[in-house]
């Protein structure tokens, strides 16, 4: 699409204007909302109403390569980087409830994986290519080419945001005495305008899958960010009148960390994926026999009751006023639910795995050998330490240990596992 037409739409949908906007090394999410009068001269619209515009341009990249993805089998796939939006509105005219939320990069993956992941496997929220993309739009290329210049190694994050609520009038000059524009409600602007980046990398660092070779591909990022606005207001009598406003932007580590912890990303999930007001949290568990986890509930009015939906002899047990569940001895999958005085009930899934051991146990080997060891029960995924490495040895994430080359030594191998608290054995490998 020529670059003018894509600004012309960015300016019409948004009313907001970016000289060459339309480019392939930088993502455009845009967003105008009007709930109340809104009269424009540019253009020239008046509307008493909803109005919600939204635009996002996303480069599209082919050839994207490496066991990271999600076709691993196509020879050309096409595929776009991670974003993720949402607007609600609850309430009536003269009491709205508005929530909107935006995330990019792997903030998005985060938020779409919800509260109850560990988020310990992230799944990617980068492409691996196997070309080098030319990101740069013509503009730019030709620029560079002519002038000898290399692609920048740093570009700008644009964001911007424009909120009222409220009466507001704004004159430009164009309308003689009068007003450009009115605006009575609430209405918002909204832009983000991230860089893209690509950079060459060796092929194991877009694979899960161990690639001893000196490959190189080329990895594109976008920035982790995250933007949300939470605004309700009541107009009644004065003393039951009044407002609530609440917004907040973040980027790269900030933005991810924010959005893993728990209470944060079930807050914002609740607003992108409103089903039901009642929720027991987490919605899914891992654990072993015998261990405990709490359950909560969000949303709930008055007294609420956890029950557990399967006989107790072999499910375990819990508290129906504190949610402390006690697995029993037996592994399998079971339910909890929850309950409140309205009736309203949430279900959580619960899988118990037998008790974590690692196998073999108090081998020998030589110098340089190698021993696989494998996790018995448990909950995965898992990860193996050497925890005492007086040979010198090695192990991988697959469990297979490599002996180190100081003899007559004892190391200790150790495996965790992804339990809340995690849990450790260990087992002793004499090298000889």
């Amino acid at each position: 699409m020529n670059r003018k037409w894509n600004c012309s739409i960015a300016l019409l949908v948004v009313g907001i204007s970016l000289p060459g906007c339309e480019t392939n090394d930088r993502l455009l999410f845009a967003t105008k909302t009007s709930y109340g009068l809104d009269i424009d001269s540019k253009p020239p619209t008046a509307e008493v109403t909803i109005a919600r515009r939204e635009l996002a341009v996303v480069p599209t990249f082919r050839d994207v390569r490496g066991e990271r993805n999600s076709d691993q089998n196509a020879a050309k796939t096409h595929n776009t980087l991670p974003l993720l939006a949402s607007f609600g509105l609850e309430g009536t005219f003269f009491d709205p409830t508005i929530t909107s939320r935006f995330a990019g990069g792997e903030a998005a993956v985060i938020l779409a994986e919800g509260p109850d992941n560990e988020h310990k496997d992230l799944a990617p929220s980068t492409l691996c290519l196997s070309k080098e993309p030319d990101l740069r739009p013509f503009w730019k290329w030709a620029w560079q080419t002519l002038t000898f210049q290399k692609d920048e190694s740093s570009r700008d994050f644009y964001f911007a945001t424009d909120t009222s609520f409220g009466l507001k009038a704004a004159w430009d000059g164009s309308t003689g005495p009068y007003p450009s524009t009115v605006k009575l409600g609430y209405n918002r602007k909204e832009l983000a305008f991230p860089p893209i980046f690509a950079q060459e990398v060796l092929k194991k660092e877009c694979s899960d899958k161990a690639d001893s070779t000196d490959t190189k591909e080329w990895k594109v990022t976008l920035p982790s960010f995250v933007a949300s606005l939470d605004n309700s207001s009541v107009i009644s009598t004065k003393e039951q009148s009044g407002v609530n406003h609440v917004q907040f932007f973040a980027t790269g580590k900030a933005a991810s960390e924010f959005v893993k912890r728990r209470e944060v990303n079930s807050v914002l999930n609740k607003a992108l994926y409103p089903q039901n007001d009642f929720l027991i949290m987490p919605e899914s568990v891992a654990m072993t026999v015998e261990s405990t986890r709490t359950f909560e509930v969000a949303g709930g009015k008055g007294q609420v009751r956890f029950t557990l939906m399967h006989d107790t002899a072999t499910a375990g047990s819990i508290d129906p006023s504190t949610g402390i569940y006690t697995a029993g001895k037996t592994p399998g999958t079971y339910s909890v639910g929850a309950s409140d005085k309205t009736g309203r009930a949430a279900i959580a899934t619960i899988t118990v795995y037998p008790t974590l051991d690692i196998t073999p146990k108090g081998q020998s080997v030589a110098q340089g050998q190698t021993l696989q060891f494998s996790a018995i029960g448990g909950v995965p995924p898992f990860t193996f330490t050497i925890s005492d490495n007086k040979s010198g040895g090695a192990i991988d994430q697959r469990g297979l240990y490599t002996a180190g080359n100081t003899g007559n030594m004892t190391d200790k191998v150790k495996i965790t596992d992804s339990s809340l608290p995690p849990i450790s054995v260990e087992t002793t490998v004499h090298v000889q």
